[in-house]
């Protein structure tokens, strides 16, 4: 990690939202305690990287998801949200995903 050039580093704990990652929830979800303490160790191994952590509010209220077939969805309460495809349609991303209201 020490070689990237690399100004924050953000964790999030597995959030089994979509596809596959819901088949795949016995094989990465681990407790809060398990992700605090991974968390702690970070630290402590890399103590003059800027490491945080993200919550999933924090990750959902920050991030669109681009799937393979171009549509752009938000995440808000471990669901996705399709906004729409711009290969179909015209996508207006601002008033959609900065709207109050989807955050």
């Amino acid at each position: 990690m020490k070689e990237k050039e690399i100004n924050e580093w953000k964790i999030m704990k597995f959030t089994p939202m979509r596809h596959i990652s819901k088949e795949n929830k016995s094989l990465f979800d681990i407790s809060n305690e398990q992700y605090q303490a991974l968390y702690q160790e970070l630290l402590q191994r890399y103590p003059s990287m800027n490491i945080r952590a993200v919550t999933q509010k924090e990750f959902e209220c920050n991030n669109l998801l681009v799937s393979p077939n171009g549509q752009i969805a938000i995440t808000r309460d471990a669901q996705d949200h399709v906004l729409g495809n711009p290969l179909e349609r015209k996508v207006d991303i601002d008033s959609l995903y900065f709207n109050k209201e989807n955050r």
